[in-house]
């Protein structure tokens, strides 16, 4: 089920939607997503934040990426 609600994110850039919306899309359990969705933003892949009084969930780049840089450890060095 994770891999359904990442792929959901990946498919829709810039999506933000409260647990009963993303079952509704992907076609699960409400309750189930919402544990699993809390579970990746425990990981820190989602970020819970504030809709209209509810959580809602966005995906989370990682930092390295969003940042510009490099993961460390990484073989390819970072190009400006």
């Amino acid at each position: 089920m994770r891999i359904q609600i990442l792929t959901l994110f990946h498919r829709n850039p810039g999506l933000v939607g409260t647990s009963v919306e993303l079952a509704q899309a992907i076609g699960r359990n409400p309750v189930t997503v919402a544990e699993q969705v809390r579970k990746l933003a425990q990981l820190r892949i989602l970020e819970e934040v504030e809709v209209r009084g509810e959580a809602a969930y966005r995906y989370l780049p990682p930092r390295s990426v969003a940042a510009g840089g490099v993961v460390e450890g990484s073989r390819f060095p970072e190009t400006n």
